[in-house]
């Protein structure tokens, strides 16, 4: 059924990727921008070395977990890029690929990581070496959260200590027009930041469905990967979009990318990207 769903939308996704059809500034950007980008970045060389050390070190085994392509790796990198946040929590590894294509973009970000499985392949922890200081590990969720909510919560006091000002952590909504470009930027660095590379569980989908609610009642931005392979991450992105009041949905059936902003009308693009 996914292969049929994503025959017939092709066309649709065809449109979006290349801007026909989209009418919101925001969206227009962020798609021709960041989701279909083609111009190479400075960290590109970098993930690529990382997934071939990878695959170097678990060719030999039997079975192991799919690993991320180098272009869903360099897509997180630019959304990462994009917002650049300070506090980012991930849910899942993908042998770390992915935690270091998101922390290669300022050297000022933090990491929760989620990962019940952490030691089972060490290549994960040598992928992830030059970055241990930067990376808080956890075994559940539910402390995932916890530390992730209080790394973000100091990163906004930190703020707000240094500049003297909110920098967008209001609840109303902020007179965006009035913004300059460094303010803008400040803002979206201590928003929510969240990347889902899988779940395991019904108990995990519950918490998440729970916890993304409320995130998407500010403003936050959220990646969910390997919607075709997984039934829980299929559901946890439809119950995200269906509950959701505002912000932009942007999906080709494999990966996606929510950006809840409160200034965003609540719209769902197919994009091929």
């Amino acid at each position: 059924m996914g292969r049929l769903r994503r025959y017939r939308t092709a066309f649709n996704r065809y449109r979006h990727g290349k801007g026909f059809g989209i009418h919101s500034p925001f969206a227009f950007g962020f798609v021709l921008k960041v989701l279909r980008e083609r111009l190479p970045y400075y960290a590109y060389g970098h993930i690529d070395e990382l997934r071939s050390m990878v695959i170097s070190r678990t060719r030999h085994h039997f079975r192991h977990p799919r690993i991320i392509s180098s272009k869903n790796a360099k897509l997180i990198f630019r959304v990462t890029n994009f917002f650049n946040p300070l506090a980012i929590l991930q849910i899942g590894t993908s042998y770390g690929v992915s935690t270091a294509s998101m922390l290669a973009v300022s050297s000022r970000s933090q990491l929760i990581l989620c990962e019940h499985h952490f030691d089972r392949y060490p290549v994960t922890a040598e992928i992830l070496e030059a970055y241990k200081g930067r990376i808080a590990i956890c075994a559940s969720l539910e402390e995932a959260i916890g530390r992730y909510d209080n790394r973000l919560l100091s990163a906004r006091m930190q703020s707000t200590a240094t500049n003297g000002n909110s920098n967008g952590l209001d609840a109303a909504k902020p007179d965006l027009a009035e913004e300059t470009p460094r303010q803008k930027a400040a803002r979206r660095a201590l928003q929510p930041f969240i990347l889902i590379n899988n779940v395991e569980s019904e108990t995990d989908v519950k918490i998440l469905e729970e916890y993304l609610g409320r995130l998407a009642e500010g403003n936050a931005t959220v990646i969910m990967r390997n919607l075709s392979r997984n039934e829980l991450m299929r559901r946890l992105w439809s119950s995200m979009c269906t509950r959701a009041e505002y912000g932009m949905a942007f999906s080709n059936d494999r990966i996606a990318v929510f950006v809840s902003n409160l200034k965003l009308p609540r719209q769902d693009f197919s994009i091929w990207f």
